[in-house]
């Protein structure tokens, strides 16, 4: 659900080329409401990938009026030849999978790293005992007598 939302902005971002009307683009992407004509108009201006040109003004609001140019730019034409949003998710999840192998390597190092200090501990608490047991034992002892 969600993939064909996403390849319905890459859709709708391909089919505005450097000057469209809002008219032009309300046809031809007559499938959708008029409503969602407007969402889909409203992200990829929120997203900055177009603009909407009145009379040579850049405007922000959510009315479009028949004559309203809406231009691809030059960061719409970039992302459209990334992959535009369909990429984007699947690059997101790839990274989001990237980062839970990572964390369970990292997982895994402190794990053996903790095992290692507690070998080498016991190693050392074994040495001043043997140091220990030598002091008192063979030397102390045998150098009494």
């Amino acid at each position: 659900m969600l993939t064909e939302k996403l390849q319905v902005l890459n859709d709708a971002l391909q089919a505005l080329g450097t000057e469209t009307t809002w008219k032009h683009f309300r046809d031809t992407m007559d499938q959708f409401n008029l409503e969602s004509r407007k969402i889909i108009i409203r992200k990829l201006q929120r997203d900055g990938y177009i603009d909407v040109v009145r009379e040579k003004k850049v405007v922000a609001d959510n009315v479009y009026n028949d004559t309203d140019l809406l231009q691809r730019n030059f960061d719409g034409d970039l992302f459209i030849l990334q992959g535009g949003y369909v990429q984007q998710r699947k690059d997101a999840e790839s990274e989001k999978t990237k980062l839970a192998d990572l964390e369970q390597r990292q997982f895994e190092q402190e794990t053996r790293m903790v095992t290692l200090t507690r070998w080498v501990a016991i190693g050392a608490v074994g040495l001043v005992a043997w140091e220990i047991l030598k002091f008192f034992v063979f030397e102390h002892h045998l150098g009494c007598h």
